[in-house]
Order: structure tokens, then sequence, then C-alpha cells
């Protein structure tokens, strides 16, 4: 594990406020995600400046949903035994639009096009126009 200073918590800060994760955090200092949980087990200042602020949380999930509704592509590491040898590849997966991500996307964004329909229900035909 790679040592911790408090020399990270400014920089800590400043990526949570722009909405970074602990995965964020882990690649910008260069250490793996269970070492940033370490961290913030272990330090509590550190934890607090890694807390996302409602905005950056906001922000984040938004991005979220952006790249759920448009698709995107991630790097994913396959592990295969070949010859009794354990070999890692990393490769380019691409992850598909969705489709109700889209659609829950656009109705918030413009709602003018995408709005739901208004459903009209039948009144009980015992009624009169003035009930």
């Amino acid at each position: 594990m790679t040592d911790y200073s408090p020399a990270l918590i400014p920089a800590a800060c400043t990526l949570a406020q722009r909405g970074a994760l602990d995965k964020d955090l882990a690649i910008a200092f260069g250490v793996s995600f269970p070492t940033i949980r370490a961290w913030k087990q272990q330090h509590p200042d550190f934890a607090a400046a890694c807390r996302l602020s409602p905005e950056a949380a906001d922000a984040a999930v938004e991005r979220a949903l952006f790249r759920l509704a448009a698709g995107h592509d991630r790097e994913i590491e396959q592990v295969a035994l070949k010859d009794g040898e354990l070999i890692r590849t990393t490769v380019t997966e691409h992850v598909p639009p969705n489709d109700k991500a889209a659609i829950f996307w656009l109705r918030i964004r413009r709602p003018g096009r995408w709005a739901e329909p208004m459903v009209v229900r039948n009144t009980p035909s015992d009624l009169t126009p003035t009930e």
C-alpha cells in the first residue's frame, strides 16, 4: 500500500468538490480503490475532505445518467488460464445506450418534446355532465 500523507488532503478536497468518487481519487493518486478506502478509515481528515457536497453528488449522478443514456466505452480486465498460467488482458468494452435512462433524461431536459402524454380517463356513464 502506498503511504498516506496529509499533503493529499487539499487535492482530495478539490477533486471531491468536482464530483470525484473513490475510484477517481484512486486514479488521481495512483493507488488502488481499497487503498483509498483504507486511508478514509484510518484518517478522518482525509475522509472529510473526500466527502461530496450535495451539488457535486448531483453532478456525479448526472454524468453517470448521461453516460448510461448515451452509451460509452470502458476498459475491463479479462482473466484467463492458459497452459496453467494466469493471463490478464485489458480490453475495451462498449456499453450500449440504455433506453429507459435516455427517455428519463429527455423528459427532464426537454419536457416540451418528450413529456409523457396525458391520459384521459372515461367517466362512468351514469354521471351527468354537471356532476
